[in-house]
């Protein structure tokens, strides 16, 4: 007899499942309206986006689905939370993060141009992050706690 798995955290927050889903559905319609050639960003992170975009639906599940594994646990509305994606690339992830309602989302990325780049999408899809970190692990401890 098959037994019943255990209910996923986010089976326990039913706000935050809505929260990313909407913010899924709202960021979904401006990335896809984006004009990527005209962002100004580097070639690699225009063929990157493009790839993502035309999977929009998969890569906007796959972040909602990780950000509610990470999120469901915490206990504090959203909005208290400060959330960082290392490692961010274009920033897809944290931009959903803070459509959600994450209080404050830092994108980290080793490669200075990725979180130029993060910063340009950002600001056409209307969704500025809070902070923006180029570096490693030691780059980003020592920016936060200045």
């Amino acid at each position: 007899m098959p037994t019943r798995a255990s209910p996923l955290p986010i089976d326990a927050r039913p706000e935050l499942r809505a929260a990313l889903r909407t913010a899924a559905e709202h960021l979904s319609g401006r990335l896809a309206r984006l004009d990527i050639s005209a962002l100004g960003i580097s070639d690699y992170n225009q063929r990157y986006l493009t790839h993502k975009i035309a999977g929009l639906p998969t890569l906007l599940s796959k972040a909602a689905l990780l950000l509610g594994w990470a999120l469901a646990p915490c206990q504090r509305p959203l909005v208290e939370l400060t959330l960082v994606d290392y490692g961010a690339g274009t920033g897809v992830l944290a931009l959903l993060a803070k459509e959600a309602g994450v209080g404050a989302v830092i994108h980290n990325d080793i490669y200075p141009v990725s979180c130029q780049d993060a910063r340009r999408i950002a600001e056409a899809v209307a969704t500025p992050l809070d902070h923006y970190v180029a570096g490693d692990l030691d780059d980003l401890s020592q920016y936060a706690v200045k």
